[in-house]
């Protein structure tokens, strides 16, 4: 008897330690565990971090270059505007001045007036030891906060500083991530880089050959003073507002760059942790080839031909190739992609309800070719009217298997709002590529809750109305992205997915 309830002990503790290793897969029904146990023995995450938003608010030098025009020369507190935040998210803020100054206190709050201590959602915390304070001597100077695991509800953010900004302008940054399901997340290691002036540039940090030495599978976000930045290596890439990242990756080498014009660069850095410390991130089948330095060609006349030629673009051989089209024409339903090709391969190009084409406000189109060819430069495309375009031209790679559409829509969203959504797609594939685009009369588009594509989520602007498009790879959420405009418009929003 003594021998049976010991050999039941030991089966009841075997049961508990692979449920809490993850060991067992879940049931119909039940909850899927966040990490796995391989049969190598490394631990992988069924999701991994989740890049959820990143924004800018500034005034300098009748630059208006943010969400608002918040922070005003000379003050020594900024308010501004962010998407509302999630539950158990990593959240991080910079400053940019030209003075001396260090962040006093930073707060998130659900309404704008009083942002502070009594009325806080969550409290920043500062960086030890001055950890994120650097000053470029002669350029600029830098600091950052974070909250490692925070509330949810916030929707504005406030900044206090140890004295008041001087010079030519005041920017502040918030950046928002989420750590995989059923972790916690915390703070690993902070960083901060400078050079007085680069063209081919590093950002050295405090690891070996200048890494950052991160101790985990970490969510790291970096905010920039720089000229636009191209050119990075893996893992870095760039989002819309110019701030670097890596998500989901366990290693951080120094950051190389193209710094163009050549000029100086500051750079302060946050990485975040989570109590599943080093675990192998989801898989990421896709990438984006031809990167340096944009996939945007604005400005483009096309009476009613003309040719898409973003810089250095070389399309790969049975690679995706998507391309968008923006007209600001509102006087005109044909202010569209009509035909399209790229190598003399001709292009699908949707048309009607239900797909990319958009013509109820602004004109949004779209054209695609599933299998491209090796080494064309840029589209030849055709235009259902004459008028100056926008447009963005991607090249996604796969490393087998060929590429399908999934699912495409477009709407038009007729109420005016500052977070306008953009389009939920039922996706059926294992793994999609998730282009999403928006068109409406602010000119400014600061955020979407959709990943950052490598190298940037930009937006672009076309005279009266402004346009954006955005990626989401290796995916099968197909819900709809939130975008954040810089006031409350109308606007047309698409979305196309393939497998």
């Amino acid at each position: 008897m003594k021998r049976a309830f010991v050999l039941l002990a030991l089966v009841i503790t075997a049961w508990f330690l692979l449920r809490l290793t993850g060991a067992f897969k879940a049931r119909a029904g039940q909850a899927v565990p966040v990490l796995e146990i391989t049969s190598s023995g490394a631990a992988t995450a069924t999701h991994g971090w989740i890049w959820l938003q990143d924004e800018s608010a500034s005034v300098a030098a009748n630059e208006f270059s943010g969400i608002q025009a918040a922070c005003a020369e000379g003050a020594d507190t900024c308010t501004f505007r962010i998407l509302p935040t999630t539950l158990g998210s990593s959240r991080a803020v910079g400053v940019i001045t030209t003075n001396d100054v260090t962040i006093s206190s930073a707060y998130d709050c659900a309404v704008s007036t009083g942002c502070n201590a009594s009325n806080a959602i969550d409290s920043f915390s500062l960086c030890a030891a001055s950890a994120c304070h650097i000053v470029n001597s002669g350029n600029d100077n830098m600091d950052g906060a974070y909250v490692a695991s925070g509330s949810s509800g916030a929707a504005y953010v406030t900044i206090n500083l140890s004295g008041n900004s001087s010079g030519s302008y005041f920017y502040v940054y918030f950046a928002e991530l989420l750590s995989p399901p059923g972790t916690t997340a915390s703070l690993d290691v902070l960083g901060t880089a400078d050079s007085p002036y680069c063209y081919s540039c590093t950002a050295d940090y405090q690891g070996p050959n200048g890494s950052l030495p991160i101790t985990a599978t970490d969510a790291i976000i970096t905010f920039v003073d720089a000229n636009p930045l191209f050119g990075f290596n893996a893992p870095w890439g760039k989002d819309f507002i110019g701030s670097i990242y890596a998500i989901n990756t366990r290693s951080a080498p120094a950051i190389t760059f193209t710094n163009t014009p050549a000029t100086y660069f500051t750079f302060v850095t946050l990485a975040f942790k989570t109590n599943a410390g080093r675990f192998k991130p989801p898989p990421t089948p896709f990438s984006q080839v031809n990167l340096t330095p944009d996939i945007i060609v604005s400005g483009v006349s096309c009476s009613p031909t003309c040719n898409v030629q973003p810089s250095n673009f070389s399309s790969g051989s049975g690679d995706l190739i998507f391309l968008q089209a923006f007209s600001d024409n509102s006087s005109s339903s044909s202010a569209v992609i009509s035909s399209a090709s790229i190598g003399g391969d001709a292009m699908t190009v949707p048309a009607g309800s239900g797909t990319c084409q958009n013509t109820s406000l602004y004109a949004v189109s779209c054209a695609y070719l599933l299998s491209g060819p090796s080494e064309a430069t840029y589209a030849a495309v055709t235009t259902g009217t004459s008028g100056t375009y926008n447009f963005a031209l991607y090249d996604i790679h796969r490393p087998s298997g060929s590429w399908a559409l999934d699912a495409q829509g477009s709407a038009y969203n007729s109420i005016p709002s500052a977070t306008p959504p953009g389009v939920a797609l039922s996706l059926t594939g294992k793994s999609d590529a998730v282009f999403q685009s928006i068109m409406d009369g602010a000119g400014y588009m600061f955020s979407s809750t959709i990943d950052p594509l490598p190298d940037g989520t930009r937006f672009l602007g076309s005279g009266y109305a402004g346009d954006a498009p955005a990626l989401l790879m290796n995916t099968t959420d197909g819900r709809r992205p939130i975008w954040l405009l810089s006031s409350r418009v109308t606007s047309v929003v698409t979305a196309v997915a393939f497998k």
